[in-house]
C-alpha cells in the first residue's frame, strides 16, 4: 500500500472514531464524522453528527476549517446529502467552501441521496473517490443501512442464560442469572438502541422498567414495546407508570374487545392491533414493520424464550448478545433460552457466524450474527 493511500485509511479510521461519538444520539440519521485536510495535508477541521436535527459533520468540519478549507480535502464516512431535511443539504456548501478533493467511505443508500451527492461535487470539478474502509463504514451504520435498504430495524437479540442455556427457573423469583457488570454493560447497549421489546411474560414475571440506565450517564429515552397477544399486561406495571420519556406501546391481536383496549388507552398505553400467524402468535414482520415507520433503525429484544424463538425461526433476527453465568439450573427447572425452534436435526441448527467473545466480570460474552449481512 502506498504511503499515500496509509494516509487515506488513517484519517478515514479517524473519521469513523469521530462519527461513532455521536452513537445513541443521532437516529434515525447516521452516524457522519467529517476531516478537513488543507492544501498540503494538514488538518483543519474536524466535526461529527452530535445529535439528530443538529448540524451535520461535513458544516461543523467546514466552518472550523474556514478559508483553510480552499484547495484542500474533505474525508467524510458517508455520501454527503443533497437533499433538504432538519438541515440544509451539505454536497452544495462542500462546493462553495472551494474544497477541491471528497474522499468517501460508502454511498448513502437513501433513494434522497443515492449518488445524486458525489453528482452535484463532480458537476462543480470536485475529484471525488469512495470505497475507503466501506465495510467498516457501512457496520459502523449497520442500524442506519438495514433501515434504509430493508425497510426494518435491526435486530439485536440480548441474552443472559446460564452455562446449560437457561434464562431463569420454573416459577422462581430470582431476578438476575449474571453479575453486576454484565447488566452495567446491557444498560450501556441499551443506551444505543432505539427500541427495546419483550413478551408479556417477562412483563408478568419480572416487572421491568425497560429504560436505559447506564452508570455515570444519563439514559436515552426508549420506545419501549411487548408483545401482548391477549393483553394480559398488568395495569400497575412499571412500563406503564415510568416517566423519562419514554413511550410504551403494547402490540396485541386484532381480535381485543373495545372494552379492554380503552383500560390501556386511560392511561396514555398506545395500542397496536397486529395480524396473528399460522401458530396463534403475533406476525412478527407486521411487528417490525410497523417500528420501521417509527423510524426505529435498532431493536433490541429482551426476552423471554418463546420471543427469541419466533425472531430466529422466522429469520428476522441479526445479531446476538449472550452473556453466560457460571452456573448450572438443569433441565427439570430451567426456562429455555430459545423456545418454539423445532430444527429436524443439528445439520438444521440456527448457526451462529463471526462469533466472539470476551471476560465480562466472572461472565462470557458472546457476541455474534444469526447470519451474513444483507451486503455481503
Amino acid at each position: 500500500m502506498s504511503k499515500k493511500n496509509n494516509k487515506k485509511f488513517a484519517l478515514m479510521s479517524e473519521v469513523l472514531h469521530l462519527a461513532a461519538k455521536g452513537l445513541g444520539l443521532t437516529s434515525p440519521n447516521p452516524l457522519v464524522g467529517a476531516i478537513v485536510t488543507d492544501s498540503r495535508g494538514v488538518i483543519v477541521g474536524r466535526g461529527w453528527h452530535e445529535r439528530f436535527g443538529a448540524p451535520h459533520a461535513e458544516v461543523i468540519a467546514l466552518q472550523e476549517a474556514g478559508i483553510k478549507a480552499k484547495g484542500g480535502t474533505l474525508y467524510v464516512n458517508l455520501e454527503p446529502c443533497s437533499h433538504h431535511g432538519k438541515t440544509p443539504p451539505c454536497a452544495p456548501l462542500i462546493v462553495e467552501s472551494g474544497i477541491d478533493n471528497v474522499v468517501i467511505a460508502v454511498k448513502d443508500p437513501n433513494p434522497l441521496v443515492n449518488g445524486k451527492g458525489l453528482e452535484i461535487l463532480e458537476s462543480n470539478s470536485i475529484r471525488v473517490e469512495y470505497g475507503i474502509m466501506e465495510k467498516e463504514a457501512i457496520l459502523l451504520n449497520e442500524p442506519f443501512f438495514t433501515h434504509t435498504v430493508l425497510q426494518r430495524p435491526l435486530v439485536t437479540i440480548k441474552v443472559a442464560s446460564s452455562l446449560d442455556g437457561f434464562i431463569s427457573r420454573e416459577n422462581a423469583k430470582d431476578r438476575w442469572i449474571t453479575g453486576e457488570k454484565s447488566r452495567d454493560l446491557s444498560h450501556h447497549f441499551r443506551n444505543s438502541v432505539d427500541a427495546i421489546l419483550v413478551g408479556v411474560q417477562t412483563i408478568l414475571e419480572d416487572d421491568p422498567q425497560l429504560t436505559a440506565r447506564p452508570k455515570g450517564i444519563e439514559g436515552n429515552p426508549l420506545v419501549r414495546v411487548v408483545l401482548d397477544t391477549n393483553l394480559r399486561t398488568p395495569l400497575n406495571s412499571k412500563i406503564l407508570n415510568t416517566e423519562k420519556n419514554n413511550s410504551t406501546i403494547i402490540m396485541t391481536g386484532e381480535d381485543i374487545s373495545s372494552e379492554d383496549l380503552k383500560r390501556f388507552q386511560d392511561l396514555g398505553v398506545k395500542i397496536v392491533g397486529i395480524p396473528k400467524n399460522n401458530r396463534g402468535l403475533l406476525d412478527i414482520s407486521k411487528v417490525l414493520d410497523y417500528l420501521a415507520k417509527l423510524d426505529v433503525t435498532h431493536l433490541l429484544v429482551e426476552g423471554g424464550g418463546l420471543v427469541h424463538g419466533s425472531f430466529v425461526r422466522e429469520k428476522l433476527a441479526d445479531h446476538l448478545m449472550c452473556f453466560v453465568a457460571p452456573i448450572i439450573i438443569g433441565s427439570n427447572n430451567g426456562v429455555s433460552s430459545f423456545r418454539g425452534i423445532n430444527p429436524e436435526g443439528l445439520t438444521d441448527s440456527t448457526e451462529l457466524i463471526d462469533l466472539r467473545h470476551e471476560f465480562v466480570g466472572k461472565d462470557i460474552l458472546y457476541r455474534g450474527r444469526f447470519k451474513k449481512p444483507f451486503w455481503e
